[in-house]
């Protein structure tokens, strides 16, 4: 378990697990910084921490992001600050909002006495482009979310199906995503943490796992499974691809 930093932290703000891998739509990412609309809000909540209606929002989320940061200081943000980040990006846009509209008293300013106001027609202009690559990108993004989420179920089922089948009906699973695990199939399931076979077989051994389930590419899973001999692959049908699983029968590496 580790604390993020560094490119961990990068990703961690975005929304993802890791930093390198592939991202919930099994497409490949790589480190990016959140900018410069996070600094843009940065700047303009620095504009607004007086404000007396932002106090209960500011007060929350640095709090939230302080909670999340130092008392669980693990490599995921499954349930954690990927969730407990809305305060924080909520402020964040009212603060991008703060600087836009002081920008446009600028280029009022600046158009002053001006038989032509190009600043101002300037700031309308970008203003416009913007929305409207927001609401392109909302709805592409949200089409792509929905044919992405209704593939879930189908592979959960027949990742059950294959448990069920074996005994293992109410075996608790340690997963890449554990709230689909927990939904689609009703078995107890543990976050998997982004670290070696060892300290998953640990993990197993407190909270009574003998499964493994890991969702595509997920960190240096499942690749990790291959360094003990107490994983062995779950034979799952074609239907649960890109899921991948495997059966947990000792927890100290032989």
């Amino acid at each position: 378990i580790k604390k993020l930093a560094g490119n961990d932290l990068i990703r961690a703000y975005q929304g993802f697990r890791n930093y390198t891998g592939n991202s919930m739509d099994d497409k490949p990412f790589t480190a990016t910084a959140p900018l410069p609309w996070s600094l843009v809000g940065l700047v303009g909540v620095v504009l607004l921490w007086r404000a007396r209606p932002l106090r209960l929002l500011i007060a929350v989320s640095a709090i939230v992001f302080l909670l999340d940061t130092l008392v669980f200081p693990v490599a995921t943000l499954f349930g954690t600050y990927l969730h407990g980040s809305v305060p924080a990006l909520a402020l964040l846009a009212i603060g991008a909002i703060e600087v836009a509209f002081r920008l446009g008293s600028l280029a009022a300013c600046w158009d002053a006495g001006r038989p032509w106001p190009v600043a101002r027609a300037a700031a309308v202009i970008v203003a416009v482009v913007t929305a409207g690559s927001l609401v392109a990108g909302t709805v592409t993004g949200a089409q792509a979310y929905a044919s992405w989420a209704n593939a879930i179920p189908s592979r959960y089922a027949a990742f059950s199906e294959t448990l069920a089948a074996v005994g293992l009906g109410d075996a608790v699973v340690i997963a890449s995503h554990p709230g689909w695990v927990w939904r689609e199939t009703g078995h107890p399931a543990l976050v998997l943490p982004d670290e070696d076979a060892a300290s998953i077989l640990s993990l197993a051994s407190a909270y009574g796992a003998s499964v493994i389930a890991v969702d595509g590419a997920d960190g240096r899973w499942p690749d990790a499974a291959t360094a003990t001999g107490c994983l062995v692959p779950v034979p799952l049908t074609p239907a649960a691809a890109p899921l991948t699983a495997f059966f947990i029968r000792c927890t100290t590496s032989p």
